[in-house]
């Protein structure tokens, strides 16, 4: 109790304690992060090796890119791996996926942006996964501005069967959470 009334132990406190310097070297750890992961996604790569581990050889692209930065760009190689600490070098998986799901999260809206209130279709697959999971993908298709045909794939969702009702329930709610009229 005595820990918690001191107020200048506080979180508030010690975050403002940080100096600059920090702040610039988380910034310059994030956005490194943030580069590599719009790389590799915009060129459809996969991000995790099999072994991930110190003395493998083929870690993944994502921390390869990152070992390749670091040797190349001074104040990457300051700020990670070797300097940061442990629990802050921006290379997890769940920093990755936090990191991808912001950039479909961003490319969904701009193309609900380009969309514009216009008519548009749906093109609905069903599959299962390797764990025997069934899971639809839903892409629109839609003419932009420009008069051209497009048809980018917007989401995927896990669905218990594959009967009629149950898609169309899949369907209404990704197209609601997008505000898309059904």
């Amino acid at each position: 109790m005595l820990d918690l009334s001191n107020l200048s132990q506080s979180i508030q406190v010690t975050f403002n304690k940080q100096s600059e310097k920090q702040r610039s070297d988380h910034r310059i750890c994030l956005n490194t992060s943030i580069d590599i992961a719009r790389f590799l996604l915009e060129f459809g790569l996969s991000f995790r090796g099999h072994d991930e581990s110190e003395s493998s050889k083929n870690k993944g692209l994502f921390l390869g890119l990152s070992e390749w930065l670091e040797k190349r760009l001074p104040d990457v190689d300051r700020v990670i791996f070797k300097y940061a600490p442990k629990n802050d070098m921006m290379t997890s998986p769940k920093i990755q996926k936090d990191i991808v799901s912001a950039c479909a999260q961003k490319t969904v809206k701009a193309i609900i942006d380009d969309l514009g209130g216009d008519y548009f279709g749906i093109l609905i697959d069903e599959f299962k996964d390797i764990s025997h999971h069934e899971q639809m993908a839903l892409a629109l298709r839609y003419v932009d501005k420009k008069g051209q045909v497009n048809e980018p794939f917007i989401g995927l969702i896990r669905v218990g069967d594959t009967s009629a009702k149950t898609l169309k329930e899949a369907i209404y709610s990704l197209l609601l959470k997008h505000s898309l009229s059904p």
